[in-house]
């Protein structure tokens, strides 16, 4: 579900949602796993009641100087939560520098993509097998795989989705090759 573009409008439709039970109805959903952009965490974001229902916590930024600073304190008001980084692009800096420099585990590397990325977000023609070996799905599957396997999302066995991730990346539907 695509947001409002501005973040103020973000905010207010979030704690509208918020308020209405979101986080418990998004919490009751046993038979999918949900992901939620929260955007730019900020002290007063009302994403604390989302956050603190999530199996887990997934810190995405580029491995700049300047995103990195912007992590520390995140990551220190998260900690409590193990959260996990996801990177996108691995310039400058390495994966193993962040996570030092953050002290967080970096769950994987996203390629920088910027076809893929326009592909998936329907700004691009492509889906299909062009979006299937793009640069952009085949780096996220095996950080799904990951996330998968590091923490279930849901309340379903762990086995059925490892199977699920494993099945589509080698059956060509994401990621594999057909």
């Amino acid at each position: 579900m695509a947001g409002p573009a501005a973040p103020e409008q973000a905010e207010t439709a979030l704690a509208t949602l918020l308020m209405a039970g979101l986080a418990e109805r998004l919490g009751g959903l046993s038979e999918v796993d949900v992901l939620v952009d929260c955007g730019r965490l900020r002290p007063s974001s009302p994403v604390a009641a989302l956050l603190a229902a999530a199996t887990a916590t997934v810190l995405v930024a580029r491995p700049t100087l300047a995103e990195v600073a912007h992590l520390r304190p995140r990551v220190a008001a998260l900690r409590s939560r193990r959260p996990a980084l996801l990177l996108v692009g691995d310039r400058p800096y390495a994966a193993e520098e962040v996570a030092a420099a953050v002290d967080v585990p970096v769950l994987g590397v996203l390629a920088q993509d910027h076809r893929g990325a326009q592909t998936v977000a329907g700004e691009r023609d492509g889906v299909g097998r062009g979006l299937v070996r793009s640069k952009l799905v085949r780096s996220a599957v095996p950080v799904a795989q990951r996330l998968v396997q590091d923490h279930v999302m849901s309340g379903r066995d762990a086995d059925d989705h490892a199977a699920a991730a494993a099945g589509l990346a080698s059956n060509g539907q994401i990621g594999g090759r057909r």
